[in-house]
């Protein structure tokens, strides 16, 4: 019997200290390598942004919106500081605070995550297009990608619900785009305003903060929530119920010159019980969450090292 490396892998994922866990690994030939509950519904959080903003891009490239579109409450603007637009939103550039319409900075001066900038930019498609987001998102990212058991039950910069089988579907999307065009996929995974400073939520300030459209990207943060082995160029989304979905590049046959994309994410419930941003510090009753992160680095890293390994040994 021949010997698994992913499967070793994933065999990892048992010791964690929660109920229902699900993974995956796009490797770079396009194989899926899966573990745990892959039809089980998860709460997304905020990796819920990733996907509503792929909505928000397919909206751009049919002319419903544009990036320089004036979004947000009327006194966004500060001192002689054009309005927030789309892309000030998409990319937490626009001053607006965690949750609220009153600017706590100008525009392009701070990386300030925002739920209600993400909010603001699905509310302005849906104005655009005449439907309500929700629909939108389905007609334009559920449907065509056969993610049948996603929908966003409530807001859309954290309120959507999928599996982990869906969310292979959204990573190949996000490997070799076809609901959108490779120009408007690099261009929301490149570094809005690269030189903003700001704070990694759960993992304190980073300078700089680099974030694309919708997308967070790793750079040069430390710490990060990825593993070890991800290239600056990694982007994805990490969620407060135990969720995150990444794309990185690693080495193929020609080692470290010529570089194949893979896709890695997995996804963990904790109910109510994760209340705390992941690796902070937790009360007595929360002992497990941050390490459950930990963990999941390391079965991840060494799926990533499984691809490495194999490219060294092929040169």
């Amino acid at each position: 019997m021949s010997f698994d490396p992913f499967a070793a892998s994933f065999a990892l994922l048992e010791s964690w200290p929660i109920s229902n866990v699900a993974a995956a690994y796009i490797d770079p030939s396009g194989a899926v390598h899966t573990h745990g509950l892959v039809d089980e519904k998860f709460r997304l959080a905020s990796v819920t942004k990733i996907v509503s903003t792929y909505a928000i891009l397919i909206a751009l490239e049919e002319g419903t919106v544009a990036l320089d579109d004036s979004v947000g409450p009327p006194d966004c603007t500060v001192g002689d500081v054009p309005d927030c637009t789309l892309r000030h939103v998409l990319s937490h550039a626009s001053g607006l605070p965690l949750n609220g319409l009153v600017p706590i900075a100008r525009p392009a001066q701070r990386r300030i995550y925002s739920n209600t900038g993400i909010n603001l930019a699905a509310e302005h498609v849906a104005k655009s297009a005449e439907m309500p987001f929700a629909q939108y998102l389905h007609e334009a990212v559920f449907e065509p990608l056969q993610m049948t058991s996603t929908e966003l039950v409530r807001a859309p910069a954290w309120g959507g619900v999928s599996t982990a089988n869906d969310l292979v579907r959204f990573a190949s999307e996000l490997l070799g785009p076809t609901l959108i065009s490779r120009q408007t996929l690099t261009e929301a995974i490149s570094a809005q305003w690269p030189e903003l400073n700001g704070v990694l939520p759960g993992l304190g300030p980073q300078r700089p903060n680099p974030w694309g459209l919708g997308f967070e990207i790793r750079g040069h943060k430390s710490p990060h929530w990825t593993g070890r082995l991800n290239s600056p160029e990694t982007f994805g989304h990490f969620g407060q119920s135990g969720t995150f979905l990444w794309s990185t590049r690693l080495p193929t046959q020609h080692a470290w010159r010529s570089l194949a994309p893979i896709s890695v994410y997995g996804l963990g419930s904790f109910g109510r019980r994760f209340l705390i941003p992941f690796f902070r510090r937790h009360p007595a009753n929360y002992p497990d969450e941050a390490r459950v992160y930990a963990r999941a680095q390391v079965v991840l890293e060494r799926c990533q090292s499984q691809v490495e390994w194999g490219a060294l040994l092929r040169r």
